[in-house]
């Protein structure tokens, strides 16, 4: 009996030892993948002759990586000289009450230096840019030509240098970067239910 008994205990031991080994593999690899581009790439800014550089930064209110994204950005646009302007974009969806975005992220945003942040209502700046998830940061130059599209981080909620840090720090310093596109690590900016009503609407194309 004692042996049995033994036996048992071993067998669940493993057994639950398997489970949380899965669950942390299952988590790592939700950490490292990007999000899912929905959307063809979006439209141009208008040429801005005063401004070397616009930075267009979309983000989810309640996305709970979007403080190490944006911890990231600060230390960042430190270095940001007078002719960069940057704006976030708080995507608020559509039939939520106003204010609904005004988080503790919202607040962090809004203490970088020479930053705007404003309150995308519906999502229509993101739609029009294609951005489909948050923490997407998109750099244009002074004619509105997208120079760069991508994410900052390496992984979810993760910090590390990363090859979309490497290119914001040569845009900001004067350097054409190496890399003109990076992967997204976030939350969606829409609902799957937004996304395929879009879709079979014509609004967006699914990239194949």
């Amino acid at each position: 009996m004692w042996i049995r008994s033994q036996w048992k205990a071993g067998l669940i031991t493993v057994g639950w030892l398997g489970v949380v080994a899965g669950g942390f593999c299952f988590w790592e690899k939700y950490d490292r993948t990007p999000g899912v581009r929905q959307f063809e790439p979006g439209e141009e800014e208008e040429a801005s002759p005063n401004r070397r550089l616009r930075i267009v930064f979309f983000a989810h209110p309640h996305c709970p990586c979007l403080r190490t994204t944006l911890g990231m950005l600060a230390e960042v646009m430190k270095k940001a000289p007078a002719d960069v302007e940057m704006v976030v974009e708080y995507v608020r969806p559509t039939g939520v009450p106003e204010g609904w975005e005004k988080t503790d992220s919202w607040k962090q945003a809004s203490a970088l230096p020479g930053v705007t942040v404003h309150c995308d209502a519906g999502g229509v700046q993101a739609r029009r840019l294609g951005a489909t998830t948050s923490g997407h940061l998109m750099a244009f130059d002074a004619t509105g030509k997208t120079i760069f599209s991508g994410g900052i981080s390496t992984m979810r909620g993760r910090t590390g240098r990363s090859a979309g840090q490497q290119a914001l720090e040569d845009l900001l310093a004067g350097r054409t970067p190496q890399t003109k596109e990076t992967p997204v690590f976030g939350c969606p900016l829409f609902s799957s239910e937004d996304r395929l009503r879009e879709n079979q609407e014509g609004v967006a194309c699914p990239r194949q």
